[in-house]
């Protein structure tokens, strides 16, 4: 492990113990280290209290921040990249179901270890003399692949409910089971999640979906009661049949398939997540006995922005999966014009939404899904070609702007620059060969002109000229 620890990890090391002072790397940078995987970031713990360490690192002249101080943490930055030391904390009592009621700061690491949530995690190394300090056991969980709170399960999720979600999170990530007591645990102390920030939960689920395996942690999630508390919507859907020749799964299922399907990124599989929620509300079944959900989509779409903005999801996140949402099911023209007006209405990330498409075949009936893959290897062959050939779809596509438009035309109005940056897109649609800057600039000369009460070589409007295209 030695060999393994970064040059400026050692240094900190280094500083601390030359001034008489205990350095040790702490929780999922040790845990890590041992499985042989590189960390995300490295955690000091130490005897040293925050103002000491504080006034140690910026004495030697490093940048020194008391992110957290509050919970005893200050950050050193070196070349830009944080590194936290916390002081050792002892128990302490959490009546809000997060956070201690009080930093107790303490002087034994065995002390600061035995507070942790889970083993895996109890591990500290000493960077100084080379060594491994393991109070819980914690080496044998990993090489056994298990997740196992520390002491009494009930009590450690009780404390800091945020663990309930974590534990599945580490689960996921790593592929470890969790173990039977801390599994039963979870179920009984579900109900504590909600007193969790939706800005943790929204870290927490966005990270497991980035796993290898998200639709695990989402059947997790569920059989533990805790999806109910967190997403509803999704769990619900275990309830809705779909009896239909293109479905073999309910909708739950066929959501978890195509989750396993999909390509990791967060747009996607969340709107891969969240696609058919609509189908709940939108279900119908014909005489025949099969079953129809006309207008899913437009009500999956709704529903997933209330999901998303309840987690407290940005904007562009919100944007972006609620039109992958919209357009998860759309069909597309076989013209090529059309094509590209239905690009430029979409306005959606093309790449994006064909990979929700081929996740969403991919969970369907096997049966009836030949020919719509077929379809989605058309529409992107299409949308290559469009791209390769450069033809626009989008105004920012065209080869002049409105600033353009305005040098060569100073008499146009503001709202008609609009109008007329419109014309030009759809006259490049038709017809690729026009989107040159003389051509669409004629163009525009010829619609301004024609324009209610505008002519070109007039300072202002014209009584009565009416608009002849």
């Amino acid at each position: 492990m030695k060999n393994s620890i970064p040059v400026h990890v050692r240094e900190i090391a280094d500083i601390l113990s030359e001034n008489h002072h205990e350095a040790y790397l702490v929780g999922g940078c040790v845990r890590d280290l041992i499985m042989n995987t590189t960390p995300r970031d490295y955690d000091f713990t130490t005897e040293a209290r925050p103002d000491t360490v504080m006034k140690i690192f910026k004495g030697l002249g490093y940048l020194v921040v008391p992110i957290g101080i509050q919970h005893g943490t200050v950050t050193v930055f070196i070349d830009g990249i944080g590194y936290e030391i916390t002081t050792f904390r002892a128990e302490s009592t959490y009546s809000d179901k997060r956070h201690p009621d009080e930093v107790v700061f303490s002087n034994t690491l065995e002390e600061d270890l035995i507070r942790r949530d889970f083993t895996i995690n109890a591990i500290a190394y000493d960077v100084i003399n080379n060594r491994i300090i393991d109070p819980m056991n914690g080496q044998a969980d990993i090489r056994d692949k298990v997740i196992r709170t520390i002491g009494d399960p009930d009590i450690r999720f009780n404390e800091d409910a945020l663990r309930l979600i974590r534990a599945i999170r580490f689960s996921v990530k790593l592929g470890f089971q969790i173990e039977q007591d801390t599994y039963e645990a979870l179920i009984r102390q579900f109900a504590g999640i909600r007193f969790i920030s939706k800005e943790r939960i929204n870290d927490e689920l966005s990270q497991i979906l980035l796993t290898g395996k998200p639709e695990y942690g989402i059947r997790l999630l569920k059989d533990t009661g805790l999806l109910a508390e967190i997403l509803p919507e999704i769990d619900r859907l275990d309830t809705v049949e779909q009896n239909n020749p293109f479905h073999i799964f309910n909708v739950f299922d066929h959501t978890m398939k195509s989750l396993s399907a999909s390509v990791r990124d967060l747009s996607v599989r969340l709107a891969v997540l969240l696609h058919d929620t609509g189908k709940a509300d939108t279900r119908t079944t014909d005489e025949e006995g099969v079953d129809h959900f006309i207008g899913h989509a437009e009500k999956s779409e709704e529903i997933t922005r209330n999901v998303l903005n309840r987690l407290r999801f940005d904007g562009k996140t919100v944007a972006e999966v609620t039109k992958l949402v919209l357009y998860h099911d759309e069909q597309f023209p076989r013209t090529i014009g059309r094509f590209k007006g239905k690009l430029r209405d979409m306005n959606v990330d093309i790449e994006k939404l064909l990979q929700v498409k081929t996740a969403d075949v991919a969970g369907q009936n096997p049966d009836t899904s030949y020919d719509k893959m077929e379809e989605i290897g058309r529409i992107r062959d299409t949308y290559n070609k469009v791209i390769y050939e450069k033809q626009p779809y989008l105004l920012s596509h065209l080869t002049v702007n409105g600033k353009d438009i305005l040098n060569r035309i100073p008499q146009m109005q503001g709202k008609l620059i609009g109008s007329t940056l419109q014309y030009l897109l759809e006259q490049a649609i038709a017809n690729p060969a026009v989107n040159n800057p003389d051509k669409l600039l004629e163009l525009a000369e010829r619609y301004f002109s024609r324009s209610p009460g505008m002519n070109i070589g007039d300072k202002g409007p014209i009584p009565g000229k009416g608009l002849r295209l």
